[in-house]
């Protein structure tokens, strides 16, 4: 019976994060091949995972507290429609957009090569 719930508990777990288990996994991956043979690619691939599972644990957990938290110690008063429309705006759609956006941006960068330079040999003439 504790097998049982013991295998249900990682399962269910699992289940419930499995994107961020695998962006962490490949972070991790990531860092440790940085650390092994440092080059900017590396760095790109990194921080693109990186800000990718912040932008899970955005939406998952921190965006309904901040927006809540955020509307109310701007707008102490009834009223200001616009302005905690414009704040829910930004909290729920602007924000993961950009996080979205980096996150994959970083990682078309280091897919593409870029910051990887190709030694040029030269001729030594003498």
């Amino acid at each position: 019976m504790l097998k049982q719930g013991v295998f249900q508990l990682f399962y269910f777990t699992y289940l419930h994060n499995e994107l961020a288990i695998g962006l962490a996994i490949v972070c991790l991956i990531s860092l440790i091949l940085l650390i092994k043979k440092p080059q900017r690619q590396l760095v790109f691939f990194f921080l693109g995972f990186l800000i990718l599972l912040f932008h899970f644990e955005y939406q998952k957990h921190i965006v309904q507290d901040l927006a809540d938290q955020t509307v109310a110690t701007l707008f102490l008063e009834e009223g200001y429609y616009r302005g905690r429309w414009l704040v829910k705006v930004m909290i729920y759609h602007f924000i993961p957009l950009i996080l979205w956006l980096a996150g994959w941006g970083s990682l078309i960068l280091a897919l593409l090569g870029f910051g990887h330079f190709s030694k040029k040999k030269t001729k030594k003439t003498d």
